[in-house]
């Protein structure tokens, strides 16, 4: 997902975000989807979900 959304994301402009604005997108549509909760975080390479130690 993180892959697809850098280099074909927005479809006007493609590969014109940030890696920081594509972590920021993977996050929310993973959230949106309710394929993760707000106390997930997505790691710096953008592959691996993980929840924080409280």
């Amino acid at each position: 997902m993180f892959d697809y959304i850098r280099r074909a994301i927005p479809f006007n402009a493609s590969g014109s975000l940030s890696n920081a604005e594509v972590y920021s997108l993977t996050a929310y549509l993973l959230q949106a989807n309710k394929i993760i909760n707000s106390t997930w975080r997505v790691k710096s390479d953008g592959q691996v979900l993980f929840r924080p130690e409280v």
